[in-house]
């Protein structure tokens, strides 16, 4: 499993699914980390999962791998 962050786009605030946070958590796979009151979650998923969160909302949301910076 890999870390996003999956967000409401700007421009689409007004008319994301207001149930998106709930279209996530019927997928298979796919962990969500925390809530999205903020209008963004983190969650882990597997690359099939993720997939299935891409077909269901890249047009209202960005999906993003989380990176990790570590000092050297």
């Amino acid at each position: 499993m890999s870390e996003y962050l999956i967000a409401v786009k700007r421009h689409k605030r007004d008319s994301a699914p207001p149930n998106w946070e709930e279209m996530l958590s019927d997928i298979q796979g796919l962990i969500l980390k925390n809530s999205g009151q903020s209008r963004r979650v983190r969650v882990d998923a597997t690359p099939d999962a993720i997939d299935e969160a891409r077909k269901r909302l890249s047009d209202s949301c960005h999906i993003e791998p989380v990176m990790h910076h570590h000092p050297m």
